[in-house]
């Protein structure tokens, strides 16, 4: 079975360089799949499409089983196209995931899915909360976050605008990279006014 290295992001992460999953997570804008849930039963909201394959039933059952044990909840399980996405809640209807609960809950469920190998091809596990953002401030987080969608702001016009959406490339001591939609970007430090993790899709 061919087999996919993956990079956990988050500092709970280890850096497995195994098996069959990319684990990512986003912060998503709330709608139909995002709808808060209370109570004990709100581990049993998740949605049920028919066309959705076998396994599915499994994962949402393992997803139950970690986000239980860390006070979570399911609200949404989705597969398309090799990326299997997992909406979270907080079970104290109070309080909302933060990005620790997020890469808590990739570390756990993950480490579930390939004790059973219960997803027979590569995939990427993506865990997302209800508007959650984050913002990178360091060279850790930028060295962590690699690779994912954020959207640079800065505090004057570079290149022609104030605002860069794409992959962050990377950093060094005078500026920070990001792909645009294929073009390298250089911003430099000094205009950088803020660096926030965003979902994937709007990317």
């Amino acid at each position: 079975m061919q087999r996919n290295n993956c990079r956990h992001a988050f500092q709970l992460f280890l850096n497995y360089n195994l098996v069959k999953r990319s684990i990512r997570f986003y912060g998503c804008s709330s709608g139909p799949s995002c709808s808060e849930t209370t109570g004990s039963s709100a581990t049993k909201s998740f949605e049920v499409n028919q066309s959705e394959p076998i396994f599915i039933t499994r994962v949402k059952e393992l997803a139950e089983e970690a986000a239980l044990d860390l006070s979570l909840t399911i609200q949404s399980v989705r597969w398309t196209g090799g990326k299997l996405v997992v909406y979270i809640g907080h079970a104290d209807a109070e309080r909302k995931p933060n990005v620790g609960d997020c890469s808590a809950l990739s570390t756990s469920l993950g480490k579930l899915l390939d004790e059973e190998d219960v997803i027979p091809s590569s995939y990427q596990l993506e865990v997302s909360s209800p508007g959650l953002s984050e913002v990178l401030k360091t060279d850790k987080d930028f060295s962590v976050f690699r690779g994912f969608p954020v959207r640079i702001t800065t505090s004057e016009e570079h290149k022609g605008k104030k605002e860069f959406v794409g992959k962050l490339a990377g950093h060094s001591l005078d500026a920070i990279r990001v792909n645009c939609n294929g073009k390298m970007t250089k911003i430099p430090r000094m205009l950088v006014k803020q660096v926030v993790l965003i979902e994937s899709g709007k990317v």
